[in-house]
């Protein structure tokens, strides 16, 4: 009874075990994916609604602090072009990081098998 119990149990865990190996890779590329990408989208959304650029171009003509004068409206539309192209240009290199961080992420079995078999050939 004993002995049958250990070995049932025993091919029950190699079972989990090789079958949790085998679905890795597949998991990995499919539902892993999808859900490190919809994290790093999250990521770029919350960036563009932090930095507000589409509030920014909403007020483009509207002048600053009721400034209703032609030089008061110049200062507030030059001022307004500038934070439009820098905080697009931060939001622009933000999401090339998360780019290149989910291509890494993609990458990242590969790379740890391609180090493991250079060490399995190395070491033998």
């Amino acid at each position: 009874m004993s002995r049958n119990l250990v070995i049932s149990s025993l091919k029950f865990v190699l079972v989990e075990i090789i079958g949790e190996i085998l679905y890795f890779p597949i998991w990995w590329y499919t539902k892993g994916a999808k859900k490190f990408f919809l994290f790093f989208w999250q990521k770029v959304v919350v960036t563009q609604r932090g930095l507000g650029v589409g509030v920014w171009l909403a007020n483009l003509f509207r002048p600053m602090y009721g400034q209703t004068d032609w030089q008061g409206q110049i200062i507030s539309f030059i001022i307004r072009i500038f934070q439009i192209i820098v905080r697009s240009i931060v939001l622009i290199i933000w999401t090339l990081v998360l780019i290149l961080a989910f291509l890494f992420w993609l990458l990242l079995p590969l790379l740890v098998a391609y180090q493991i078999y250079q060490v399995v050939i190395n070491f033998s």
